[in-house]
């Protein structure tokens, strides 16, 4: 048997209403009577193609600009208020700041996951490749990588030195 869907149109309603006034979408399914883990379960489901039921679907689909919406609303009052009170300008400058940080942590971190798989991904065909060498084919191989791997540490000495010298001014 199917599970029970504990969409209502009423439920919709309040939570498109809720985010639209900037709550989060935790708070917001909660307010709405939701369950976060339903929430969670319907807006990935949704978001892999799954359009399991019409309601659901439309308010995954509305829930980013409902979002927006209470995003917008919550940053037009804290202007509002930073003219009489400075706090709140503080407050917006030191959010935004926050998220920016957020956002660029986020980003190095998908960049050193990419980076760490295509090296894994590198040292199994390696592996791959040396899995039937014999040891004179090894320590060939031995003796390259230490190769590049000195003329690496000297280029990047090189490089420093370099770096120094324009820091100079020289």
């Amino acid at each position: 048997m199917a599970p029970r869907i504990e969409y209502t149109a009423e439920k919709h309603k309040l939570f498109i209403d809720a985010l639209s006034v900037g709550l989060k979408q935790r708070d917001a399914a909660a307010y709405a009577g939701i369950a976060w883990s339903t929430w969670c379960d319907w807006r990935r489901r949704v978001l892999k193609g799954d359009r399991f039921h019409a309601g659901v679907a439309s308010l995954v689909d509305e829930h980013e600009q409902a979002a927006a919406r209470g995003h917008a609303a919550v940053l037009a009052q804290l202007r509002k208020h930073s003219v009489k009170d400075t706090k709140a300008a503080v407050f917006l400058a030191q959010r935004r700041d926050e998220q920016d940080s957020r956002r660029l942590h986020r980003e190095k971190m998908r960049a050193e996951i990419a980076f760490l798989k295509a090296r894994t991904e590198a040292l199994d065909g390696v592996k791959a490749a040396l899995a039937g060498a014999t040891d004179e084919e090894l320590a060939m191989v031995a003796s390259i990588i230490e190769r590049s791997r000195k003329r690496g540490l000297s280029q990047s000495n090189q490089d420093r030195a370099g770096t120094t010298d324009e820091g100079d001014g020289t």
